[in-house]
């Protein structure tokens, strides 16, 4: 099975990369922005048609958050790359008849998830106990409703929406604040584990207000390094990575 991975050097995509090469299912090709413009419909035509992949996985993005939000020119290449481009990858992966995944993010949410409790609490329950053993279930589940509130989280949602407008076989994974190996690409930005521990060393980390958050880790555990199927690689993706998903 041909697996396209693009983004390739990014944090995600590199790991996305050594995952489907571990597998002799896959003959993975990668790419990364030297090899592909995805902001260019027709070049993503003219590539991805002579490749013909079972399966797309678009790992690249814009993610200068605080850039775009201040930047007017930013904010129109967040939109070219987050907004459309997954639309000209969904709309060649529906003509070749190949599976689209792309990655989006949790900031297209405007607040944090509820937090669900136990069936029959009433909110006051004082010494019940109701709760021992209790695990909620905490994140946004598949029809949360995304509005976005700064420029990246509505660039990222242009891109949702336009995968579904023109997508036919396609994951929507959102994910949270990724950490893992450093991104090889000249256009990666470090993770925010890399910024606390830079900060600390240089002793300049003061006291910060910081919203709660949901980490996702680009490594996933050992005994799944070989998925034996697509769905069960995506599957075990959208359990323990994604704050979110949409619809195959």
């Amino acid at each position: 099975m041909k697996v396209l991975i693009i983004g390739s050097h990014g944090m995600l995509g590199q790991e996305l990369v050594n995952i489907f090469k571990s597998d002799t299912d896959y003959k993975v090709t990668a790419w990364d922005f030297d090899q592909i413009d995805i902001t260019d419909e027709n070049q993503v035509k003219e590539k991805i048609s002579k490749l013909a992949p079972n399966i797309i996985l678009n790992a690249a993005a814009y993610n200068a958050v605080d850039a775009c939000e201040k930047d007017k020119n930013e904010f129109a290449k967040a939109k070219m790359l987050n907004g459309k481009a997954p639309g000209y990858l969904a709309k060649i992966a529906k003509k070749l008849d190949a599976t689209f995944v792309q990655y989006s993010t949790d900031y297209v949410f405007s607040g944090y998830p509820d937090i669900p409790e136990p069936t029959g609490c009433s909110g006051s329950c004082g010494s019940c106990s109701l709760h021992e053993g209790f695990v909620p279930q905490i994140g946004f589940d598949e029809n949360a409703i995304a509005e976005p509130l700064q420029n990246y989280g509505k660039s990222k949602l242009m891109g949702e929406d336009a995968v579904e407008k023109n997508g036919e076989k396609y994951y929507i994974i959102r994910l949270s604040k990724l950490f893992g190996k450093p991104a090889k690409s000249k256009f990666a930005k470090k993770s925010f584990f890399d910024v606390m521990l830079e900060a600390g060393r240089k002793s300049s980390m003061k006291k910060q207000a910081f919203s709660p958050m949901r980490l996702t880790w680009r490594k996933k555990p050992k005994k799944l390094l070989k998925p034996k199927s697509l769905l069960e690689f995506i599957t075990w993706r959208m359990k323990v990575l994604a704050l979110g998903t949409k619809r195959l």
